[in-house]
């Protein structure tokens, strides 16, 4: 028979305080949640006794960085898709880059595309006849792409090329 050690040995008082101060605390789950609570806690660099105390509102160190590691996610994509959609062009006078944000820039650069023939790939020419619309297409099918890519309708125009040279880099 094999003796418990609880049974067997004297508590030291230090160890006796240390317990009346430091409870232990449990509860019965089932093990699914306990995997997922543990998976959650690895993720956020915390263990059982911290995420207690976070809960408790005692635990402010490692809250912080979680924050900051959001705020640094949230400019990583905000610089992403900033450099994906952000139209630059050149200065004329000094060569350095500006990005296309006013409403007057905007507006220069619609009649720009305008003006130099820029619209869908599918559409047909101006003097062309138009083509008949399509038939509905049933619910249970999917539907095309909306916008077809923007595609300069006349290749021989040489700022065009450039443009098109510019957009592929």
């Amino acid at each position: 028979m094999v003796k418990s050690r609880t049974n067997t040995t004297k508590k030291r008082p230090s160890r006796i305080k240390y317990e009346m101060s430091h409870p232990t605390v449990s509860a019965r789950i089932p093990i699914e949640i306990k995997e997922k609570i543990i998976a959650n806690l690895k993720t956020l660099d915390m263990n059982m006794a911290d995420a207690f105390k976070k809960l408790a509102g005692e635990l402010e160190e490692k809250a912080k960085p979680i924050e900051l590691m959001k705020k640094a996610e949230y400019k990583a994509g905000y610089s992403a898709a900033k450099n994906y959609y952000a139209v630059p062009y050149p200065c004329s006078k000094c060569e350095q880059t500006i990005v296309i944000n006013t409403p007057e820039e905007k507006e220069a650069a619609s009649k720009l595309m305008t003006e130099a023939g820029w619209g869908h790939e599918t559409c047909p020419e101006p003097n062309l006849p138009r083509p008949t619309p399509p038939k509905p297409i049933p619910a249970n099918m999917s539907r095309p792409n909306p916008n077809p890519p923007v595609v300069p309708i006349h290749k021989s125009n040489v700022s065009q090329d450039k443009i098109l040279r510019f957009l592929k880099e």
